[in-house]
C-alpha cells in the first residue's frame, strides 16, 4: 500500500514496484546482510534500535563524525552507501516485525541526522556529495513516504549545499517531514524529545542510552 502514497495513482504504484524489483536485484540486496560489514559498523555507526513515543523506529547517525572525504580516497565511498542501504533495509524489517506484534499500526520510521563537526573538507567534497543523493533518490524511488519524522541537528550554515542539492529530489511529503534543527542543543533538544525519549538515542544525540559495538 506504501506504493500508492503518489496520489493514489495506482499505475504510478505498479510502475514503482517494477522498478524497485530490478534495482533490488541489480543492487543484489539479496545478499546484502551476508556480506561482511564489521569495518563499516565501526568507522561509519548506524543506530537502529530506539524507537519514537508512538514506537516507531529511528534511524539515527552522526554523519558528522563520518570522514567522507577519506572513504573517498580509499575507494570505500560506495561501500558506505551500500551500507547505508543495508542499514535502511534492517529497520523496514522491523517497522514489519514491530506490525506483526501489534506494536505500531503504520508503515513509517523516523531519522534523526547529527551534524556535529560537519564541515566542507570531510563531508562537502564532490564525490562525497554522491552519498547524500543516493541516498535521496532511492528512497523516493523505492521507499516512498516510509519517513514519519526526520530530525536535523547541529546543523551548520554550510549543511544548506546539501538541502540545495537534494530538495530538488524531494517529494513534497519528505520535505515536510524534515526539521532542520541548528546548534544550539538548548532550543533542537525541546523539538526533538518531544517526539523521542532521551533513553531511546546515545549520549552523542543528546540521549542517554549507552551504546557497547563489538568489532
Amino acid at each position: 500500500m506504501i506504493y500508492l502514497a503518489r496520489k493514489w495513482d495506482e499505475q504510478r504504484a505498479k510502475d514503482m514496484i517494477t522498478e524497485t524489483i530490478k534495482w533490488w536485484k541489480a543492487s543484489n540486496m539479496d545478499n546484502i546482510h551476508k556480506e561482511d560489514w564489521s569495518s563499516y559498523e565501526k568507522d561509519y555507526p548506524i543506530y537502529l534500535d530506539g524507537v519514537d513515543k508512538n514506537g516507531q523506529p529511528i534511524f539515527a547517525y552522526a554523519i558528522g563524525e563520518w570522514d567522507l572525504r577519506q572513504a573517498v580516497v580509499q575507494g570505500r565511498l560506495k561501500g558506505v552507501i551500500r551500507w547505508m542501504f543495508k542499514r535502511r533495509d534492517e529497520i523496514h524489517a522491523k517497522v514489519r516485525e514491530l506490525q506483526r506484534q501489534g506494536q505500531i499500526n503504520g508503515t513509517q520510521w523516523n531519522l534523526v541526522v547529527n551534524l556535529d563537526k560537519f564541515n566542507s573538507k570531510q563531508h562537502l567534497c564532490a564525490q562525497c556529495l554522491r552519498l547524500y543523493t543516493d541516498w535521496v533518490t532511492t528512497l523516493e524511488a523505492h521507499y516512498p513516504s516510509s519517513q514519519d519524522k526526520i530530525f536535523v541537528i547541529n546543523s551548520p550554515s554550510t549543511f544548506q549545499v546539501v538541502m540545495n542539492l537534494i530538495r530538488p529530489l524531494l517529494t513534497p511529503s519528505t520535505r515536510n517531514a524534515i526539521k532542520i534543527l541548528g546548534t544550539n542543543m538548548n532550543e533542537w533538544s525541546n523539538t526533538l524529545f518531544a517526539e523521542i525519549a532521551r533513553d531511546q538515542l546515545p549520549e552523542g544525540f543528546g540521549g542517554t542510552r549507552n551504546y557497547t559495538l563489538h568489532f
